[in-house]
């Protein structure tokens, strides 16, 4: 007999516990990651599809995994800034009333990773908490940026285009589980200018996150008046021997399913 566990969600699950029966010893796991939001307000830029990555994982009968399911990220709207299940990076931010014409106000968010865990039943003294073991996790696609009138789509993930002293509204890398923060030329910064004026987008999560990307234009002196602002990078994805990582379609809803034979 076959066992089949299928989350999905649109707006994220995490830590569902799935308890693996006795005599089962290989589970089949399918993860699809959150995509990346769109840009908004002037030209639209698309965020990156997520990834989808599965393989067969070895278990214990009787062990335990949890299972995470992303979010995609949202767009440079009203859930700007807001937290995306599942680690994505927010989205940058611009202060268009500095300016004669708005342009693309805030980039997209990263999407969320979707994951199955394995608990190890373990802590140490440098980790006082559940020692968690991946199996398969699929990356979050990273937000969308670019500003009103500018002809191109902003690249991805160029972190250090601006550097990262206070002033300068680069993106932040990112790290074991989450994407990082793009970058931003709201009004706390100096004054933006140029044809290139926007904000960044969001890192996807991911085993380890894509970065942030920087905002565009010439902010205080730094970068260049047309440079478009940056997308973030898509995160890293994890599978087990012998698996395979892809691009989820454009559309696709983030999902965890689990496979297996029952004795």
């Amino acid at each position: 007999m076959r066992f089949r566990a299928r989350l999905e969600s649109t707006r994220g699950i995490h830590g569902v516990p799935l308890t693996i029966p006795d005599g089962v010893w290989t589970v089949h796991i399918e993860a699809v990651g959150g995509r990346g939001g769109d840009s908004c307000c002037g030209t639209v830029a698309p965020g990156g599809r997520g990834a989808v990555a599965g393989g067969d994982a070895w278990l214990v009968p009787g062990s335990t995994v949890y299972v995470r399911v992303g979010e995609n990220g949202h767009g440079g709207g009203s859930d700007a800034l807001t937290q995306v299940e599942g680690g994505g990076g927010s989205g940058g931010t611009t202060d268009w009333r500095r300016h004669t014409t708005p342009p693309n106000v805030n980039g997209g968010d990263g999407g969320g990773l979707s994951s199955v865990v394995l608990d190890t039943g373990r802590s140490s003294v440098l980790v006082p908490h559940r020692i968690d073991l991946p199996l398969v996790i699929a990356a979050g696609g990273g937000g969308g940026a670019t500003p009103a009138g500018y002809g191109s789509f902003a690249e991805g993930g160029g972190q250090t285009v601006f550097g990262s002293d206070g002033s300068s509204p680069a993106g932040l890398a990112g790290g074991p589980g989450y994407g990082g923060s793009a970058g931003s030329s709201g009004a706390t910064l100096p004054e933006a200018v140029g044809d290139g004026i926007g904000a960044g987008g969001g890192g996807g999560a991911g085993w380890y996150g894509g970065g942030g990307g920087v905002a565009g234009g010439r902010i205080g002196g730094t970068g260049e008046a047309d440079e478009p602002p940056g997308g973030g990078g898509g995160g890293l994805s994890l599978v087990p021997s012998g698996g395979t990582i892809g691009l989820s379609a454009p559309d696709s809803v983030p999902s965890v399913v689990v496979t297996f034979e029952l004795p």
